[in-house]
């Protein structure tokens, strides 16, 4: 299992998130994603998705309820 513990700060988006860890683990971003956090799911806004997906741009960290140590999947 390879895992990376990073610190960022809670004004940060989702997307921005999305972007550090592209950045940090080297990665193209050629897949598409999304983050889970308790019973929501956040991702790339996509017209064809069936599920509800909420726009990862508009939403920051400390708007989801988020406490240090808490794991996004």
């Amino acid at each position: 299992m390879v895992w990376r513990r990073i610190q960022v700060p809670a004004d940060f988006a989702i997307a921005r998130l999305h972007r550090v860890i592209q950045a940090i683990m080297d990665w193209q971003d050629c897949h598409l994603h999304e983050f889970s956090v308790a019973d929501r799911t956040y991702g790339a806004p996509d017209s064809e998705e069936e599920r509800e997906v909420l726009d990862e741009r508009g939403v920051r960290l400390q708007d989801i309820g988020l406490s240090i140590g808490d794991r996004v999947a």
